[in-house]
């Protein structure tokens, strides 16, 4: 049998892992899905108009859930922020003669 000392560590222990998991784990937002159905509908990320181009400005994680399939002449992607990441998850931008599939705009200045 252990101490009582030993098991006040070992209670003190396990309470701070599971702390810090636990506040890992909320810090982390879910990924935002991107896929045609809600590129059509738009509200991906605030501001962003229904249709093409899907327009991103909020950092976070934004992840494809199906091809998009964008329209002859527009742009698919438009990225406005900073701290954002796409994951095309193996998914295409499939279009005609678009103008660009994507675009990428950064606001934070070059050091």
């Amino acid at each position: 049998m252990f101490p009582s000392r030993h098991l006040n560590r070992l209670f003190v222990l396990v309470l701070s892992a599971v702390a810090f998991f636990t506040s890992r784990a909320e810090a982390q937002s879910p990924a935002v899905e991107i896929n045609q159905m809600r590129a059509v509908a738009g509200g991906i990320d605030r501001g962003d108009a229904a249709g093409f181009p899907v327009t991103l400005r909020t950092p976070g994680h934004y992840v494809f859930t199906s091809d998009l399939v964008v329209p002859a002449g527009r742009t698919a992607l438009e990225v406005l922020g900073n701290d954002i990441t796409v994951d095309m998850n193996g998914f295409a931008i499939r279009r005609g003669p678009a103008l660009a599939a994507m675009k990428v705009a950064s606001v934070r200045p070059a050091h």
